[in-house]
């Protein structure tokens, strides 16, 4: 790396654009069927935010305009509007377009809403504002930066309410509402087109640190470090489910309901970030949750990320080892895509994870690195690390879903990039979103009483060591109690249930493993 002058803290060395292969596997247990891209790495060396922490960051996902704009917030107060487009070369092109400063303590989540007109912002000093485009006036200006400003932006609502730092903020899928997480261990929902909160959440016992909203607009999720990552309806705002605790079983062909353990399900207020950010997929299909951790038999904790299927919202069908440092967010490319080739099935082994008509693509972020997964294949198609000296923050996918942008308390961001068909080929078909069934499902629950069967075996589950070899996620089996009744009530509303070292940059091609049992 090179020297970093005080003072005007500028790079005095620009590191080379980084390539790297990257194969996508159509079955796992043969090492030549695979199709190859190249993923390439950036970090615009520029000065996002005057050279402090980068907290958050959003593209734009709707635009009138060929604009792509990216948002950021971060520890100088503002928030900076930037427009990105892919150059000839592969890499990304950064542009300024808006300097917006009418915020007095730095800024740790920045949103578009679902439609693209709206910006809400939130930091710490308590206060949520709403911001929109306008035509570009000659106004004066008391801040040298906006003087630059290719665009104006004016604030439209300033939302009160919390009494602490707000970490992070979620849009319902017709941007009427707003969801909030806050230090003061309330979530609130806010009303939009009013500009007052219509309901409070004070379930938590420890900061909210991520929150994210159903697409489909029937839940949103509240993240904290207690421990527990709540489930509410959207309609009614009540409590659906409480992930707390994990079943586990002893490993072996015949486990005994006796052999069967608790197990806590997410890190406590010890890990070391502001931020667990759940996300889900952009049908509603998968809901990803960081920040998680399973304990093994010898007393070993491995960091996860967990997935639930919208008909098991209260219990993880699998989860995704992290390398190294507990998971701090997860964030879906807004694409689908076609299904590649598909694998030999007839092998319980080599059945595809989910049983979808296309592939969902998701990214997995630490402190330090970031795994990119799709939903047809159990190993990640993607691993980068080193790319940062400090923790990331934050990422986002572009709207053309080529583009993977990474923040980090540096005061930097990367890009990881993609050529056009690197991903795979859009998915443009658009039937009815199918609730994705886990193929290697454990029996379903009673029809009638909606409980697991009294006389079903726990499966078996092995733990893998955290290495580089056993990326694959693994299925987790367990006891659990489904109410499909209170399920459907959800579903429409009704619901009643119970309430520094030297920087070191590494691009690695995962190589197909043999899944987990």
């Amino acid at each position: 790396g090179g020297l970093l002058q005080r003072g005007n803290f500028d790079l005095s060395y620009r590191p080379p654009v980084l390539h790297t292969r990257l194969s996508h596997f159509t079955d796992l247990h043969d090492k030549h069927r695979t199709v190859e891209g190249v993923m390439k790495v950036s970090t615009e060396e520029i000065r996002w935010h005057d050279c402090l922490p980068v907290f958050s960051l959003d593209f734009q996902l709707v635009s009138d305009d060929s604009n792509q704009r990216l948002a950021t917030g971060g520890a100088d107060k503002s928030v900076r509007i930037w427009n990105i487009q892919a150059g000839a070369d592969g890499t990304p092109k950064v542009e300024f377009l808006s300097n917006l400063s009418r915020h007095t303590k730095p800024v740790n989540s920045v949103r578009f809403s679902p439609s693209g007109e709206t910006l809400a912002s939130a930091g710490d000093e308590y206060v949520i504002l709403l911001w929109k485009r306008k035509q570009m006036e000659t106004i004066p200006s008391f801040n040298k930066e906006d003087e630059n400003n290719k665009e104006q932006w004016t604030v439209v609502k300033i939302l009160s309410g919390h009494v602490g730092d707000i970490y992070d903020l979620a849009w319902s899928p017709d941007t009427r509402l707003l969801v909030s997480g806050s230090v003061d261990r309330s979530a609130i929902v806010w009303d939009i087109e009013k500009g007052h909160l219509i309901h409070i959440l004070k379930e938590s016992r420890g900061y909210i640190q991520g929150v994210t909203w159903d697409p489909l607009g029937s839940y949103f999720v509240c993240h904290s470090n207690d421990k527990s990552c709540r489930v509410y309806c959207a309609h009614t705002f009540k409590k659906v489910f409480n992930q707390t605790k994990l079943t586990l079983t002893t490993p072996g062909d015949n486990p005994t309901p006796g052999l069967a353990r608790k197990s806590k399900m997410y890190h406590d207020e010890t890990m070391n970030s502001f931020f667990r950010r759940p996300a889900f997929t952009p049908g509603g299909e998968l809901l990803l949750v960081p920040a998680g951790v399973v304990e093994g038999d010898d007393g070993g904790t491995i960091n996860t990320t967990y997935i639930f299927t919208r008909k098991s919202l209260n219990k993880p069908v699998a989860y995704l080892p992290s390398p190294d440092k507990p998971t701090i967010a997860v964030r879906c490319n807004p694409l689908k895509f076609k299904l590649r080739d598909p694998p030999d099935t007839s092998s319980e082994q080599t059945k595809p994870f989910f049983n979808l008509p296309y592939r969902l693509v998701y990214a997995v972020a630490s402190e330090t690195s970031v795994l990119i997964y799709d939903t047809q294949q159990l190993s990640p198609i993607g691993y980068v690390s080193g790319i940062h000296y400090e923790p990331i923050t934050d990422i986002a996918w572009s709207p053309c879903g080529g583009i993977l942008a990474v923040s980090s308390a540096d005061c930097y961001c990367s890009f990881v990039t993609f050529n056009v068909g690197e991903i795979g080929v859009v998915h443009h078909e658009e039937p009815a979103p199918p609730h994705p069934v886990l193929q290697h499902s454990p029996v379903p629950p009673h029809p009638q009483t909606g409980t697991d069967p009294p006389q079903r075996p726990q499966a078996g589950r092995r733990i893998a060591p955290v290495t580089l070899e056993s990326y694959s996620p693994s299925v987790i089996t367990g006891s659990s109690t489904v109410n499909k009744e209170n399920r459907r009530n959800v579903e429409h509303g009704t619901s009643d249930s119970k309430k520094q070292s030297t920087r070191r940059i590494q691009l690695t091609t995962l190589t197909p493993l043999t899944p987990s049992p």
